[in-house]
């Protein structure tokens, strides 16, 4: 492989703001979910799904970003991910309905799930074996903290500024990491011709997605609806399938 001049500093600095911000984003729409109720006149249900579409997005993209890195440009596949999450944090930020927000924030998972599977991959390719206890615990801390700064960030924001403004900030940081990509980001990983589990993929979407959609559902209908458990028990079984 042809050796490829970076900033090492930058490209992590670069891999550890968009992995954030990916989960930052998880949780940090949690508390603002009574005033979007309020906002949009709908149910707890179909507020849920805010976070429940996203995580499945996410849950979706992450392992086929692994495939995504053996063959496309790392450079372009970060910028373009870090693109399409600031594109669907717009959508959201300037959302008038709630089919609007829950369209921006699915378009968010796309660039997030994108962006938090690459995360690994690329840290592991900059970093050598007598140091990958870097990368691992790099991530380690962003994972740890950005799931309990979310929920308390969230609240402020929502209580001085308004919900919307949730998606404003995250806008202002995934702006930051588009242009930096853009700057620091580089071809770091090496490619390989492996080709896609199309059948796992497939499995694991309908199972996920089934499965998240049941639990959703619980909180209308309750565990002792016959649908609600048929959708949970069959989701289990692909996800079983599957793995």
């Amino acid at each position: 492989m042809k050796k490829i001049n970076y900033n090492r500093p930058l490209l992590v600095s670069v891999v550890i703001i968009s992995a954030f911000v990916a989960m930052l984003n998880q949780t940090i729409l949690a508390v603002a979910q009574p005033a979007i109720m309020q906002s949009f006149k709908v149910s707890v249900s179909d507020v849920n799904w805010l976070s429940t579409g996203y995580s499945l997005i996410g849950g979706i993209l992450i392992p086929i970003s692994a495939w995504m890195a053996d063959r496309f440009n790392t450079k372009k596949l970060v910028s373009i991910s870090s693109l399409i999450f600031l594109l669907g944090t717009i959508v959201s930020l300037l959302s008038g309905s709630f089919l609007i927000l829950l369209t921006g924030r699915l378009i968010q998972a796309i660039g997030a799930g994108i962006l938090s599977g690459l995360s690994m991959t690329i840290l592991f390719s900059v970093f050598d074996k007598s140091e990958s206890g870097k990368p691992t615990m790099a991530l380690g801390i962003v994972f740890g903290l950005s799931p309990a700064i979310g929920p308390t960030l969230g609240g402020y924001i929502v209580d001085h500024l308004g919900w919307h403004w949730i998606f404003g900030i995250t806008a202002l940081i995934i702006a930051i990491a588009l242009v930096m990509s853009l700057l620091f980001m580089a071809d770091v990983v090496p490619h390989k011709n492996t080709k896609l589990d199309k059948i796992s993929v497939l499995l694991s979407t309908l199972g996920f997605g089934m499965l998240l959609y049941g639990v959703s559902e619980v909180s209308n209908k309750g565990w002792s609806n016959i649908t609600t458990l048929a959708e949970i028990v069959v989701g289990l079984l692909l996800i079983i399938g599957w793995s």
